[in-house]
């Protein structure tokens, strides 16, 4: 996926668009970063969404595309998927040999693993559109030769 975001936000040079406000670095770094990746990567692929969109002709357009829920709905899930993942962990590693509180770690370990497939399920989707966003601004920056 991050190779995949590297190679889309540089793309956007290719298209023309300007005063982006992240570089392609921090399509790496925004998920290395602790506290940063909380928010960077989100913002970057609304980023990359905004001015892939195909609509605007003006090269600092995108800023006025709306990302679509679908882009919140990812990172929230992913984001629920680490924080469920974080809480099970302590709640193991804080009391490792009360049966009660394994048993309720478990379960919010399995609520991590939902949120997990249901985000890997949005990313899917975000992909996918973005890719078709890209499809569509190329074709209309290089249209066809007359034959």
């Amino acid at each position: 996926f991050v190779t995949w975001l590297y190679r889309a936000r540089a793309n956007l040079r290719a298209f023309g668009a300007r005063h982006l406000r992240y570089t392609r670095n921090w399509t790496v770094l925004g998920f290395l970063i602790p506290v940063v990746n909380l928010v960077r990567p989100y913002q970057v692929v609304r980023e990359i969404w905004q001015a892939s969109d195909p609509r605007p002709t003006d090269p600092a357009g995108w800023v006025l595309v709306k990302p679509p829920r679908l882009v919140k709905a990812w990172w929230g899930t992913f984001v629920a998927f680490v924080a469920f993942k974080l809480f099970a962990w302590w709640m193991r590693s804080s009391a490792p040999h009360d049966l009660v509180r394994l048993e309720i770690a478990r379960s919010v370990e399995l609520l991590g693993d939902l949120m997990a497939a249901v985000s890997v399920t949005l990313v899917y989707f975000v992909v996918d559109r973005i890719t078709d966003a890209q499809q569509a601004k190329w074709e209309r920056l290089d249209p066809p030769l007359p034959s």
